[in-house]
This record gives structure tokens, sequence and C-alpha cells, in this order.
């Protein structure tokens, strides 16, 4: 048996355990794909998806994992996905790229960088694909022609084997011993935009100075920091939650904290493109993303806060995850992110490097 169909029947198992039912095209007569009583598409949209087989994916989240996403929507749907890795600015560049030469690109494509996605609906490479099954949450602007299918939190994060006392406050991050923590640059993305802008939002430049003090670890990865605060080499870091969530169920002590202030993330940005080739199973696609069935499949498979407000959070045998409404998430500014982008990247550099 194969690697990927072994993962696939792995995570098959444990959406049923829980509670969750492996979807199968079974709910796909006159009412179209329908899973768990959802309608997740019409009966016309779903017959013409089922014609056309399969679509492509450029996709920037990290490809072994996303896979088991994908195979259960093809368990579900029977519409296979011609996937492509690509961190955000290869996908963007991609595809501008293959548009503009008249060649054959991408039906969907996803990406964390939301400068770079509103980029391309500036540039009309965006469809404006209007799903029924999506919640005003997962599309916050009704005029974008893009949908947020996952809230991607950076926490901080602690070793619980090498601190005393819990922090209940961001400031208790700079009590730390010189040292003791990690953080990644601003550079890395949308991950560390989002703590970067956050920190200097809510407590100014000077919290930057202050942490800068503290000398703390620089990790190019959020993989890299998390599996140095699992090893006990640094006491704590602002990581990815999915990562912990990730080392959590494998029995590490390391222990997420969502604090009162406010825990930063970025979005998880899915759209239709203007050129697609296979338009009906990209909806079907899209719309099974945003729906219940296919939240539920993410939070799972990612260990990620999938974006409808009725979403269940990650489950974690000892740890206490408040829900996607209750978790205090602050997202970036979009214009800020725009206009304040190089200076404040270069001001950071100045102070880390």
């Amino acid at each position: 048996m194969n690697k990927r169909l072994m993962a696939a029947l792995s995570v098959s198992a444990m959406l049923a355990l829980a509670g969750c039912s492996a979807g199968g095209p079974a709910g796909s007569g006159d009412e179209g794909l329908v899973i768990d009583g959802e309608v997740i598409a019409s009966q016309e949209l779903f017959s013409e998806a089922r014609d056309e087989a399969s679509f492509v994916l450029y996709d920037s989240y990290p490809g072994e994992v996303w896979a088991k996403v994908l195979d259960e929507f093809t368990n579900d749907t029977g519409i296979s996905v011609e996937h492509v890795y690509l961190i955000s600015s290869q996908g963007f560049e991609r595809l501008v790229s293959e548009t503009g030469g008249g060649q054959s690109s991408a039906d969907v494509i996803a990406m964390t960088d939301l400068t770079l996605i509103d980029e391309l609906g500036e540039r009309g490479l965006l469809a404006d694909y209007d799903s029924e099954v999506a919640t005003k949450e997962q599309r916050p602007d009704e005029g974008s022609p893009w949908y947020k299918t996952m809230d991607l939190v950076m926490t901080l994060t602690v070793n619980s084997e090498k601190v005393d006392q819990m922090p209940d406050s961001w400031d208790d991050l700079v009590t730390l011993p010189d040292g003791s923590f990690g953080v990644t640059p601003i550079t890395a993305g949308g991950s560390s935009w989002s703590v970067w802008s956050f920190l200097r939002n809510e407590f100014g430049f000077e919290f930057w100075e202050t942490l800068q003090k503290k000398k703390p670890g620089v990790y190019q990865t959020v993989s890299t920091l998390t599996q140095e605060i699992v090893r006990g080499e640094r006491a704590a870091g602002i990581t990815s939650f999915g990562t912990v969530v990730d080392q959590a169920r494998r029995g590490a002590p390391i222990v997420p904290i969502f604090l009162a202030r406010g825990t930063p993330a970025f979005s998880n940005n899915v759209a239709l493109t203007a050129a697609a080739e296979h338009a009906s199973a990209a909806k079907v696609y899209m719309n099974w993303l945003l729906s219940q069935r296919g939240a539920a499949v993410m939070t799972e498979v990612t260990g990620e806060f999938a974006a409808r407000a009725d979403a269940e959070p990650p489950q974690v045998e000892g740890l206490d995850i408040p829900s996607v409404g209750d978790a205090n998430l602050v997202h970036p500014d979009l214009q800020q992110w725009n206009e304040q982008r190089d200076t404040w990247t270069r001001e950071w550099e100045e102070l880390f490097r």
C-alpha cells in the first residue's frame, strides 16, 4: 500500500472518530453534492465538474500535509487534483507569467500573502465567484474575489518543562532569561509579518527594541523553531499553532497560549482564476473547502482553525483550545501591510541583524 493511500485512510479514520462522516459522492443524485445535509454543489454544477474530472491547483500550504486534505476531497467527489506546491511569491509569479503568455495555468490558486492575492485581483487574474456555501467570515470583504479558508495562528508557545510559570501577558515574554526564546524574522512571510506588525501596533516600536535586547534566537522557519522548543533548547517562542498542535498530539511538552491582548493570525486565501479551464471542478473544490465538511477535514489534518465561526477548534488531549470566535485573533491590516512592509522590514533588519 503506498504512503499517500495510507495517509488518506488514517485521516479518514480520525475524521470518523471525530464524528465527521467520510463523504463519498453517494449524495450526488438530484440534489447534487450533499454531505451531512449540507448542499455543497447543485446537481448541474456537480455534473459539469464530474465531466471535467480534474483541475489544477497552485497552493502555498506545505504540500505533504495538504495532499491529505486533497485525498479527502477526491474521496468525497471523485474529482482529482493536479496539485502544485508553490510558496506565495512563486505562485504569484507563475500565474502572472503563464497567463500573460497565453499558457494553461492554475484553475484555483491559494496563498497566505494577502498583498499578493490582492494584486492578482487588481490585475484581473481572478474570477469573481460568488459561493453559496461561504459564510460571512470567510469573505470579510464582499468585493474581493478570494475567500478565507483558514486562520493560521502564531501563538506564544512554551515548553511546560522549562517554564516555571505560564505567561499570562505579552509582557511576560521579556521577563524570560536572555536567549531563552525564539522568533522568526519579519521577512519569513505572512506568518512573521502578522507577528511583528501585531507587536508593533499593540506595544510600539519600543517593544521590538526590548525583545532585541533579550537576545532571542532567530529561526528561518517555524518548523525549526518549534522543534527547538520541543527539545528544550528554547523555553518559549512565537511559532505556528499548527506545528504546535502536531507536536502536542505526539506527546511533546509544548503548550500554546492565547492572551487577552490578542494573538496574531493570518489567513489562507483561495480564489478561482479568471482563465480557469476547469471552472466547474474548481468551483466544487472551493465550495467543499468553504463547507462544514471541508472545515472539519482541514482542522483535523492541519491542526489549524477553519475560518467558519461554526467550526470546532482543533482537539488536543490535555490542551484547552478556544473556538475561533473566542481566540481574539488579530489579522494584519492589508493597507498597512502594503504601505509599511518595506519600511518596517528595513527597521527590523537594522535592529535584529
